[in-house]
């Protein structure tokens, strides 16, 4: 599947993005920030950090003046941000033209710890060409390495205890419990499955690419979102919906899939760009797209159940991230931002 940047878009210069209580406009702050094309906000406190087209953007006074860091991270467009516990992450990307398409290529991660005034720098995650199995449980399963940058991005961060989660496209789902200096494959369920455990007997390929060595791909090996809810509970979105474990950090996780086909009340569609928990009410939400079922649709689900069933709302929208103060939910999407007060039952939309 060809895919185009999803993470990262272009948002009007007089009304960029919402989050939380803020909301950020030329009119508002007496300094610039680094690029008008913003990929992601994070507030902690009166501290905002915001990824760009060209690099990331830190206010400590609630907006009102920024600091840019552009070379501090190589010139570079920001494709995901995150922060836990006093540590700040971001990862950056590039953009060449092949073929007449733009793709895009991770390079590398960022993290500092003290506000900016120094980075640490990491390598793109990625594998040798002798990476060619992977263990998960009982089983040894053959794998296709991923060794190049093109398509290898990282659009999202998650967080649990002593590990850093990364969903890295092409690249899947992958974790470090060194502050990134390794990095290991997590194994989702293949398309044909939904749920797997280290004692089952399994035998498939993990790849997201058709492949004379593993053949047909696994769309649910295509891994754009992740979201921690506490420090054993995650959500993983993909090409083929929403995968779900409670045991994150045992060395094999299990997993259980949502998609659009496998239940009762399903999620729009499989492709899941965005995945966000609002701890105010302990719902997960999620920004969809279709993926290959003619049924399936844009819009967003969001689960107040733990994902057993999905009420769907804004049908037809594209949907890149969400915003939460309280029981408010900001969704920002191709036609502007929405937000409602009432569980989704209407919304508005400036």
């Amino acid at each position: 599947m060809t895919c185009g940047k999803t993470a990262a878009q272009s948002f009007p210069e007089s009304y960029t993005l919402i989050n939380s209580k803020i909301k950020l406009s030329k009119s508002r702050i007496s300094g610039p920030i680094a690029d008008n094309g913003i990929s992601d906000i994070i507030t902690v406190g009166d501290t905002i950090w915001i990824g760009t087209n060209n690099g990331v953007g830190l206010s400590t006074d609630n907006g009102n003046t920024w600091t840019n860091f552009t070379g501090e991270l190589d010139n570079k467009g920001i494709s995901a941000i995150g922060y836990y516990r006093g540590v700040f992450w971001a990862a950056l990307d590039n953009v060449f033209l092949f073929n007449g398409q733009n793709v895009f290529e991770g390079r590398g991660l960022k993290y500092t710890t003290d506000l900016g005034k120094s980075w640490n720098s990491i390598p793109q995650p990625k594998d040798s060409t002798r990476d060619s199995t992977v263990v998960y449980g009982i089983d040894t399963l053959y794998t296709v390495p991923i060794t190049v940058d093109p398509q290898d991005v990282v659009f999202d961060f998650a967080f649990t205890p002593h590990t850093v989660w990364i969903a890295a496209y092409g690249a899947g789902l992958r974790r470090s419990f060194d502050n990134g200096k390794t990095w290991k494959r997590v194994v989702l369920p293949p398309d044909n499955l939904d749920s797997i455990s280290p004692k089952d007997t399994l035998n498939f390929c993990l790849t997201p690419y058709d492949s004379k060595y593993c053949g047909t791909a696994n769309l649910n090996h295509e891994v754009f979102s992740v979201v921690a809810v506490n420090d054993s509970t995650m959500y993983v979105g993909t090409v083929d919906g929403i995968n779900k474990t409670t045991d994150a950090n045992s060395l094999y996780p299990s997993w259980i899939k949502f998609n659009h086909q496998n239940q009762k009340n399903p999620i729009n569609g499989n492709w899941v760009l965005a995945l966000a928990y609002n701890d105010y009410d302990k719902t997960i939400w999620a920004g969809i797209r279709p993926a290959v079922d003619p049924h399936e649709s844009y819009g967003v689900s969001f689960s107040s159940d733990g994902g057993n069933s999905w009420n769907k709302t804004l049908k037809g929208e594209n949907v890149y991230n969400f915003a939460f103060n309280n029981s408010e939910v900001i969704a920002p999407a191709d036609n502007g931002a929405f937000g409602t007060r009432n569980g989704g039952q209407t919304w508005q939309h400036p």
